[in-house]
């Protein structure tokens, strides 16, 4: 958790979060950082704005339904609009999450049209968080068919989510979700429930829910 935040305090533009199948990388994400940049876990991003999409076989389309209205007509000024409508709102971040779908489902020219617009995002001057989350094994495939451009932004950007969690990792899975609906744990069953994801009952240790890309 503290080094996806670390990660953003360095480049608040760009994140690639990493890792192989079933190591929480979509949990991580979800159920830990969001809830803390909600509460402000950096300056100021209480105030962001957070999208979050799957890319599908049509990743426009698939940004338009979870929230960025105009996506399909272009990433940049439907980011810039949504701006504009939320000025209340700091900064946009957007999510894509099983980030892979979009390499396995998608077809090329689509998939090739939506890496060309995500780097005009990053160009773009507005205030902007791209944020991929995706199985490290289709890393190759993102070096092989993004710009050139963009994968440099991969490349400095990036952290790798091991097969292996920390314990204050998995315990911030647990309790996010139950802080967000106002409900608390007993003394003592957070610390049981991760002495129990660790021992793993034959799995391995630190094993979350599995991802499928």
């Amino acid at each position: 958790m503290e080094r996806l935040l670390d990660a953003l305090r360095r480049e608040p533009r760009f994140l690639a979060v990493l890792g192989p199948s079933g190591s929480g990388k979509s949990s991580v994400v979800q159920a830990g950082l969001i809830p803390k940049l909600r509460r402000g876990g950096l300056p100021g991003s209480d105030r962001w704005g957070i999208i979050t999409a799957r890319p599908g076989e049509r990743p426009q389309q698939s940004l338009e339904a979870a929230g960025l209205a105009g996506a399909e007509g272009g990433l940049v000024e439907a980011a810039r609009s949504w701006l504009e409508r939320n000025p209340e709102k700091t900064r946009l971040v957007l999510i894509l999450d099983q980030f892979g779908e979009l390499f396995a489902t998608a077809s090329t020219a689509d998939a090739a049209e939506f890496l060309r617009q995500l780097y005009s995002l990053l160009q773009a001057d507005l205030p902007l968080t791209l944020m991929l989350i995706m199985r490290d094994d289709f890393f190759s495939r993102l070096a092989k068919e993004a710009p050139p451009a963009l994968f440099e932004w991969v490349q400095r950007g990036f952290v790798h989510i091991s097969a292996t969690l920390e314990e204050g990792e998995i315990a911030e899975i647990i309790e996010c979700p139950a802080r967000k609906v106002g409900l608390q744990f007993e003394e003592g069953l957070v610390q049981a429930m991760v002495r129990d994801v660790l021992a793993g009952g034959g799995e391995r240790a630190g094993r979350a829910w599995p991802d499928e890309f």
